[in-house]
């Protein structure tokens, strides 16, 4: 049976991900390989400050780099 969430995921299976379902943190790679220069977080308060999604998984890239080794 095929429904309208397979038609986004199949051009990930196997890519990212190899199970029925993608975990929230392949689901974000994902995006960010759609849309790496989207804005995924906005400040708007005092100044209006934008992180794209490319910018984003860099910080959590390198925060994880960081915990893993300490």
């Amino acid at each position: 049976m095929n429904y309208s969430w397979d038609k986004y995921l199949d051009p990930y299976r196997g890519k990212f991900f190899d199970s029925y379902w993608p975990t929230l943190t392949q689901i974000f790679t994902m995006t960010v390989e759609k849309f790496p220069d989207r804005k995924c977080f906005t400040k708007f308060n005092p100044n209006r400050f934008s992180l794209t999604y490319k910018e984003v998984h860099q910080y959590l890239l390198n925060i994880s780099s960081y915990l893993r080794e300490h």
